[in-house]
């Protein structure tokens, strides 16, 4: 963040020195708009009676600035802009009566004499005025600095849209102010914000999909086991979930599992309840495992010993 500067008058003469064409219109283009906008919002306060005055409506609605010139560094050896008064000036603002197309060319310090602006508006228009000046200083330093958008950590995604007046600067090659780099921080920030999540939803969507896909593949597989018959039907645990115990060994690409997983498996994939003790343990880990003790004694798997108190590994053999 730049530290704000006011520049001097020559200062900022020297620094428009290396300002390209496109930079200079956007500059003048930025200075005539953002006084005209000054001076429309302040006599708009004051018209809604932000300001206790008989004639501000009045004078809110007879008066509009049209234009703002600068008569450059050479004004005071070659005048050529002048106010109401005849004094040679550097700024010139021009405002126009709406009522009777009446021109009023004058200084900034010339809004209440020659058109009628109370002073307590006058006053609020010269700091919105200054907020425009220092605005433009700080992109003249900017610009000096060889000022960039890589510099200040930002990579804009391509498919943001971003607000209208930081593309104009940027398309100007213009430097972003302070606060419009504060701005679109939070703009990236919040669009990356709003991608991650996105690509987390597709993701889950595709993982759950996935899962769906499988679980389609495994019910035709049980329902080919159960159509063989393998199955002890004096066990509690139904014939279903045997089958999927089946199946899981004979999917499984490693060699040791717990009695646990298989119990996630079977509800993940083969509908078993997931109702647990107040230990933490699945209802089905009793059955779960007197159904492995069978397959133990078939010699089928092999049983290695206790794991985390009563979880039990086992071992495929061969």
């Amino acid at each position: 963040m730049t530290k704000m500067i006011h520049l001097t008058q020559l200062e900022r003469d020297e620094l428009s020195k290396n300002l390209d064409e496109k930079q200079k219109q956007f500059i003048d283009e930025y200075l005539i708009r953002g006084r005209k906008t000054v001076f429309a919002n302040v006599l708009a306060k004051g018209k809604a009676g932000g300001v206790e005055e008989i004639e501000i409506e009045k004078v809110a609605n007879q008066w509009e600035l049209q234009d703002f010139i600068d008569a450059g560094p050479g004004w005071r050896k070659n005048p050529k802009l002048f106010c109401e008064c005849g004094r040679a000036l550097r700024y010139q603002y021009i405002v126009l009566n709406k009522e009777t197309k009446e021109l009023k060319k004058f200084g900034i310090n010339h809004f209440e004499e020659h058109v009628g602006i109370p002073p307590q508006l006058v006053k609020e228009i010269i700091k919105g005025i200054e907020v425009i000046d220092y605005e433009r200083d700080e992109i003249l330093v900017k610009i000096n600095q060889n000022w960039n958008l890589i510099g200040e950590g930002i990579a804009i995604p391509e498919e943001l849209d971003i607000p209208k007046d930081i593309e104009q600067h940027l398309e100007y090659s213009v430097p972003l102010l302070d606060r419009q780099i504060t701005r679109l921080k939070t703009i990236i920030t919040e669009y990356n914000k709003m991608k991650e999540s996105e690509r987390l939803k597709r993701n889950l969507a595709e993982q759950q999909s996935q899962k769906e896909r499988k679980k389609q593949h495994l019910a035709q597989l049980r329902e080919d086991l159960l159509q063989q018959g393998r199955f002890q039907f004096d066990l509690e645990l139904d014939p279903a979930l045997q089958a999927g115990i089946l199946i899981y060994l004979e999917d499984l690409n490693r060699t040791q599992f717990l009695a646990s997983e298989v119990c996630q498996y079977l509800i993940d994939y083969h509908g078993a309840s997931n109702e647990k003790y107040s230990s933490g343990t699945f209802k089905i880990f009793p059955q779960v495992c007197l159904f492995l003790e069978n397959l133990t004694k078939n010699g089928e798997i092999v049983f290695l010993g206790r794991k985390r108190g009563i979880d039990r590994l086992y071992q495929i053999s061969g």
